[in-house]
């Protein structure tokens, strides 16, 4: 037990999860998309004829738009740039929406190329995300699972620059550049990694011998004594209602934490359709130290996910994810036209190989942040159906702690 509270002193809340610590409980005390914009500020748009990024700039001045579209509700152009007749910093989707929202005539030709890997890092700036969950108290995580490894060494630069406190990093090991992940985290002096998506033992002995408190995530409690043999530092238990990849065992958080605490003396951070103070509350009673909060942070005003992407979960009902694409890697998807396409292939019992050619290449960046809600991987937990708006992290962080202090007060009997 007192390993377990050691530990749980160095975190507090992480995304890709967010961790919330009894510490930080004890210690502590709308919507994405264009708000109404005024005549004054949109008039001079409608009716503008638009042929290319370079008319674009030549009549109006591109800084000129985006101020304009700032004004009127969009909160992610602050990484938004031009350069050689392309936009960079924000999705296609989003600019071809920014532009009809102004009044403008827009078709694919005015988008460029706006995904580059010179330019990959602007958008998908898990950096901004995981800086904020650290400095509202917590520990943020960035996710290396979609990233080139040079842009994750410049996200952990950037990270250490916006927060002085500790932050992690998230790996999958069944990352294809594993070597050379992993070598960048201990080039640039990170100290906390969780680990997901293979066998522990490949690399937890390799990064505690350089330092590093390894955490990794267990669907089963079969594969938590796996971890404790293997030596990891603790183990987030993550149900089937978590958004993502998930396990094939499909076993629920509140029957997967009482059993992995049953079965290991780990430090035990629960992890799956947790969003709210009273669920924090929920798993400590359970067994487990702390909580891993993905989906809540995932649709806040720093998460990178587009705008496009965070609207539409935030209008989720129950039954609107599903667990499918269960041949390949279990996987959480929103309802959208590749979902269809995705159940349909699986009721007429195709092959993993035809699912995989569905599936392709970089469809989940395509749908979550280029904003693609028809044909992308749209990818959310269960619990987003009782997420109604977007927030700052702060702002999140602080409604968890109160409503979980709250929720401790009562007298249930």
């Amino acid at each position: 037990m007192q390993n377990r509270r050691n530990f749980l002193k160095q975190a507090s809340l992480m995304l890709a999860g967010g961790l919330v610590a009894p510490q930080l409980l004890s210690s502590c005390g709308g919507k994405s998309g264009q708000a109404a914009a005024t005549a004054s500020e949109s008039s001079k748009y409608i009716g503008l004829q638009l042929y290319s990024l370079r008319d674009l700039v030549k009549e109006e001045g591109i800084q000129k738009v985006l101020e304009t579209a700032a004004k009127m509700g969009y909160k992610n152009l602050e990484t938004a740039s031009y350069d050689n007749g392309k936009i960079y910093g924000l999705a296609p989707a989003e600019f071809k929406k920014m532009v009809n929202d102004l009044g403008m005539k827009c078709t694919s030709a005015h988008l460029g190329q706006a995904f580059t890997k010179e330019k990959e890092a602007e958008v998908m700036s898990w950096w901004r995300l995981a800086s904020a969950v650290s400095n509202a108290g917590g520990l943020g995580l960035i996710g290396a699972g979609s990233m080139h490894p040079e842009i994750l060494r410049e996200h952990i630069r950037k990270c250490r620059v916006a927060t002085e406190f500790p932050f992690g990093v998230n790996i999958p090991l069944m990352y294809p550049q594993i070597e050379e992940i992993m070598n960048i985290v201990v080039e640039e002096g990170v100290k906390i990694i969780f680990t997901s998506a293979g066998n522990p033992k490949t690399w937890t002995g390799w990064l505690k011998e350089r330092g590093i408190t390894v955490v990794h995530i267990v669907s089963s409690s079969r594969f938590a004594v796996k971890c404790e043999e293997a030596g990891v530092d603790a183990v987030v238990a993550e149900g089937f209602e978590a958004g993502g990849h998930n396990g094939r065992e499909e076993t629920t958080t509140f029957c997967l934490i009482p059993a992995v605490r049953e079965a290991t003396t780990l430090p035990l951070i629960a992890a799956g359709g947790i969003a709210t103070g009273e669920g924090i509350l929920a798993a400590m009673v359970l067994g487990a130290e702390g909580v891993q909060i993905g989906t809540r942070f995932a649709l806040t005003d720093e998460s990178s996910a587009s705008p496009l992407f965070k609207e539409y979960c935030l209008s989720l009902g129950e039954g609107d994810t599903k667990l499918l694409l269960k041949k390949l890697a279990p996987t959480r998807l929103v309802k959208n036209s590749f979902r269809e396409a995705v159940e349909k292939a699986e009721d007429s019992g195709a092959s993993m190989e035809e699912l995989r050619t569905l599936l392709g290449r970089g469809r989940a960046k395509k749908g979550i942040f280029e904003g693609d809600l028809e044909e992308g991987e749209l990818e959310i937990g269960q619990v987003s159906s009782i997420i109604s708006r977007q927030q700052p992290v702060a702002e999140v962080m602080k409604e968890l702690v109160e409503a979980c202090q709250r929720a401790a007060k009562k007298d249930y009997l």
